[in-house]
């Protein structure tokens, strides 16, 4: 991992941003700061008092709009404290792994699209570049990328592509490009039968229990159905067969998430 990006990944893991738990407005105050110490005007939004969102967008003349996206907070450390080997708050590099909260889920891609940023507004070329941070990815994003869709900022009209900084894969963090995202749709089933002992099926009908399974095997085997799929063929759930993988240039930097 280049120095720069491990010595801002290191600096933004020893900010507490667990969620559940202190939030985001601690990490967001350090970001904020040094953007506009280094002349870059930040947006904060902050739907939920101590939940900020941060957007800034470089323009260097006429070209296509990237977003960067990444989110500030990070999963509790909760009963797990005790299989840390390290200080959770502390980026420890073992091997040439580096190991601290959210290390790669993910302050440490975070720290690289800062310093991205930068590059390009010091010697990018013509186009734009936006950066969107937000809070509450890992409790539903309700104050974070539902706030934002509903209120889009200015800076983030006209967006051409984003990239999506959270880890992919499952034996590696990076095994994997995914082209799209799903989404979340979070819903309660409510499943209305007969009452009856479940001895008295044949004869009252089959209980909620069993209809409810019904519904579990439909969910697994939909399929959303896409109209336009854009340019590049991808689906919007891959198992890992339908997603283009990669094999990074080196070994991730960022095992606990």
């Amino acid at each position: 991992m280049d120095a720069d990006v491990l010595e801002l990944t290191s600096r933004l893991v020893a900010v507490d941003s667990q969620n559940p738990g202190v939030g985001e407005a601690k990490i967001a105050d350090l970001i904020q700061y040094d953007l506009a110490a280094a002349g870059f005007e930040v947006t904060r939004l902050e739907l939920v008092p101590g939940r900020p969102n941060l957007v800034l967008s470089v323009d260097t003349g006429p070209g296509p709009h990237l977003a960067l996206s990444g989110h500030l907070d990070t999963k509790p450390v909760g009963d797990a404290i005790g299989q840390w080997h390290t200080d959770p708050l502390q980026l420890t590099v073992q091997d040439g792994i580096a190991y601290g909260l959210g290390s790669s889920d993910m302050k440490g891609a975070v720290a690289a699209m800062l310093l991205a940023l930068r590059k390009h507004a010091a010697s990018g070329p013509s186009g734009r570049v936006s950066l969107v941070l937000t809070a509450d990815e890992e409790q539903g994003s309700d104050a974070g990328a539902k706030m934002l869709s509903e209120a889009l900022p200015p800076a983030l009209a006209g967006v051409d592509a984003m990239v999506i900084g959270e880890p992919c894969g499952i034996d590696d963090p990076w095994e994997m490009l995914a082209l799209v995202s799903r989404g979340i749709c979070c819903f309660e089933v409510d499943v209305r039968t007969a009452q009856g002992h479940s001895g008295l099926s044949a004869r009252l009908g089959r209980n909620a229990v069993m209809v409810a399974t019904d519904v579990l095997r439909a969910i697994e085997t939909f399929v959303p159905p896409i109209a336009s799929p854009g340019r590049v063929e991808a689906s919007p759930t891959p198992p890992g067969s339908r997603c283009r993988r990669e094999s990074p240039p080196s070994r991730p930097s960022g095992r606990a998430g």
